[in-house]
Order: C-alpha cells, then sequence, then structure tokens
C-alpha cells in the first residue's frame, strides 16, 4: 500500500477520535512526525556511574557511556532518541524453543551483544522514564550542534520506518505503546528491539540481512510477553 493511501485510510478509521486530538490533517501530521529531528538543546553526556538502562521485555538496553540525544517533541509527546558511544543488550528468551531459534543464528540462546550506537523510536513511557533516571543522577542537559548534525543522514534515511506506526497512537482512541530500537552491533551489525502493543507476538528480536540473493530477514527470537495485555478481538 503507497504511504498515502495508507494514512486516508487509517484517517477514516480514527477519525472521530483524531478530530479532538489533533487541528493537523493526516499528511500533514505524517509528515511532521517524519521530518522530526534530533533536538540539540536535549543533548546528554553518559558515564558509566550513571548506570542507564532501559528494560523491554526480555531485553535489557544498558547506556553505558557516550553521548544520548532526544528528538525534538512534536505536540508535547518526545517519540525518539539517539545514542552515540558504548552500550550492551542482554536479552534471554524466556521459552525454550525460543532459546534454541536464537542459537541458531547467533550460536547463543542469549543475546549478549556491545554496540556502538542506538537509533530510538517510541509511543511508550521511555522518554520519561530516561527523564527520571537522568534527573535521578543530577545529569543535565546541553546544547551540542554537532552531535546532532553526525545523526542526520541516518534520520533522513530510516525515520520513514517507523513514521506510520507512530502516527497510529498519535490518531487512535486506544494506543498501544510502541518501543523500536535500530541497534548497531559490534560483532552482528544492526539488528532491531521491537516491543509493540500491536502486535499478537510482541517481542521481536531479529535483522535485515542483504546478500547476492536479495533482502531478507532473520528472525532470532518472536515470542508474546505475560505483561503486555491481550489485543482486542477485531470486529467481523
Amino acid at each position: 500500500m503507497r504511504v498515502g493511501a495508507g494514512v486516508v485510510a487509517l484517517w477514516s478509521l480514527l477519525m472521530p477520535a483524531a478530530a479532538f486530538a489533533t487541528e493537523q490533517s493526516p499528511h500533514e501530521l505524517y509528515d511532521a512526525i517524519n521530518g522530526l529531528s534530533v533536538d540539540p538543546s536535549q543533548v546528554y553526556q553518559l558515564v558509566p556511574e550513571n548506570r542507564i538502562a532501559l528494560r523491554r521485555g526480555d531485553a535489557v538496553i544498558s547506556l553505558e557511556e557516550g553521548t544520548f540525544a532526544f528528538f525534538s517533541p512534536l505536540d508535547g509527546r518526545i517519540t525518539g532518541a539517539v545514542f552515540s558511544g558504548r552500550g550492551h543488550v542482554l536479552a534471554v528468551p524466556r521459552d525454550p524453543v525460543e532459546k534454541q531459534q536464537m542459537g541458531r543464528f547467533l550460536g547463543s540462546p542469549v543475546l549478549d551483544q556491545a554496540f556502538g550506537s542506538a537509533y530510538l523510536r517510541f509511543t511508550d513511557g521511555t522518554a520519561d522514564e530516561l527523564l527520571s533516571q537522568f534527573r535521578r543522577v543530577n545529569l543535565a542537559s546541553r546544547t551540542d550542534t554537532a552531535f546532532i548534525s553526525q545523526w542526520g543522514p541516518t534520520l533522513a534515511r530510516i525515520n520513514e520506518n517507523y513514521t506510520l506506526r507512530i502516527l497510529i497512537d498519535f490518531l487512535s482512541p486506544d494506543p498501544r505503546p510502541a518501543f523500536f530500537a535500530w541497534v548497531d552491533g559490534v560483532s552482528t551489525g544492526p539488528f532491531d528491539i521491537v516491543v509493540d502493543g500491536r502486535r499478537d507476538e510482541q517481542l521481536l528480536l531479529g535483522q535485515a540481512i542483504k546478500n547476492a540473493s536479495g533482502t531478507f530477514y532473520d528472525t532470532w527470537t518472536s515470542h508474546s510477553l505475560p505483561d503486555f495485555p491481550a489485543r482486542p478481538v477485531a470486529f467481523r
């Protein structure tokens, strides 16, 4: 489906609720979300003593040392962030079958990976959670335009992958939190961490692979999480 057609179809379904949520047209809101960039005044320098981390499903993402910045807010909501430096992801699937699946791709039933950069998008409480952690360690923001410019080409390339999903929660009367992390692993290369309340299997860890035959997606693990509410049954 073309993006334009998808936005129109989405708007027709959500229009009664969305009319109260925003005065922007669906296309305007889509473009605004898609055009979001990093806020040069919301840059933080992290050190190991800060112990900044996020737990999402079975994965723990630790931002150990480096530079972190939030996206500029839209309608008062922060929907993204970027990080460059030294971080670590640890993910241990609970199900033996999922551990076996992980082992097929990684040679281990556990994802234990250092990374050098991460791109985060979210509609859940990630921004508030991180800001709370920053306040706990008296971490103040600073302005750093040079750091922002480093991320410009990456944002221009991958923002659109997440825009429609974020738009859905902006307009929906029943928003379902989502968290996406595109992480550049030291030994694995880039991989995805997805926790999405609109998926039947809310947690996904995987990686896009390109070779001479085309582009493929390796799903390291995909499974439901017990602490997520069940999706509503679709009307028939």
